[in-house]
């Protein structure tokens, strides 16, 4: 019975054990033909994108086929050559766009900078730019905001005290007297430095230098109350409590609105010019790999 058992096993071996390898290999052709034939439809894909200048398309199919087949090096190696071709594409349009940008922003910015003066250069420090009593005191200091831009974009504002006993401001209060709107800024600590005070002839002189990441929300404010013909009521505080409060004039709104529309197209010229940057770089490396010449 075992000897019997033993030929059928036998038997059953060398009829199906080559039928199976046989299918095995069936199995195997066919899967690298599928390969073959998914990596081709996408590097087609691919091709129609770039012809159709949908560089950023390109660039996702690549991955795509990078991904699925990554053993097919043939259909990868086109793919990386044509993303790269893509990207330098992508990267001459986004400096076209750059210098139209640039081009267009300096003109605007020429128009609108004429009211402001210009601080002297200091070494390390970027000029900034004021309108007439939003500046320096060119004599004795009164209390008020002062408000200027750089031409990084940065608003750049103080708030100034001056009188005959001290309050220990640490934080502004911005009021439209019509709306209501309102906007605190945190407490700045007192560090001898951007934020200092001192007491001269009687009067005691306090400046507290807001961070830019509160002038922003100030300029904002500035701009909306200037669109509506409105003052603004501004509060010295210490301790959450005001200290002391005083307003702005509607032609003083005008010109904080006026610098802070300044400071935002500084800010947008400063990011174009990096984007710019970042073409160019982008634009040498890719050529490089190209093989292409460099600009």
């Amino acid at each position: 019975m075992s000897i019997a058992f033993s030929r059928y096993i036998g038997m059953m071996r060398r009829i199906f054990l080559p039928f199976l390898l046989f299918l095995l290999l069936l199995l195997s052709i066919g899967c690298k033909q599928g390969t073959k034939s998914g990596a081709g439809q996408l590097l087609a894909l691919m091709h129609e994108a770039y012809e159709h200048a949908d560089y950023s398309g390109v660039r996702i199919l690549a991955d795509s086929l990078h991904r699925h087949y990554s053993t097919d090096t043939v259909a990868r190696k086109e793919a990386l050559s044509l993303s790269r071709q893509a990207e330098y594409k992508e990267c001459e349009r986004n400096l076209a766009f750059a210098d139209s940008a640039l081009l267009v922003l300096s003109g605007r910015i020429d128009s609108i900078s004429h009211p402001f003066s210009k601080t002297s250069s200091v070494e390390g420090r970027s000029p900034e730019f004021y309108v007439s009593g939003f500046g320096e005191a060119s004599g004795q200091e009164h209390t008020r905001l002062r408000c200027s831009t750089d031409t990084l974009g940065n608003l750049i504002v103080l708030s100034v005290y001056a009188g005959a006993k001290a309050i220990n401001h640490t934080a502004i209060r911005v009021t439209d007297m019509q709306t209501k709107s309102m906007l605190q800024t945190c407490d700045i600590p007192y560090d001898a430095a951007l934020n200092y005070r001192f007491a001269d002839l009687g009067l005691h002189y306090e400046i507290v230098t807001y961070p830019v990441e509160e002038t922003v929300k100030m300029g904002e404010l500035f701009i909306q109350a200037d669109s509506e013909g409105h003052a603004l009521r501004i509060d010295l505080m210490a301790g959450g409590k005001a200290m002391h409060t005083f307003q702005v004039s509607k032609t003083g709104v005008k010109s904080l609105s006026e610098t802070a529309r300044l400071s935002q197209m500084y800010s947008y010229r400063t990011t174009l010019m990096g984007e710019r940057e970042k073409a160019e770089k982008r634009i040498r490396y890719l050529s490089d790999k190209l093989g292409l010449s460099s600009r």
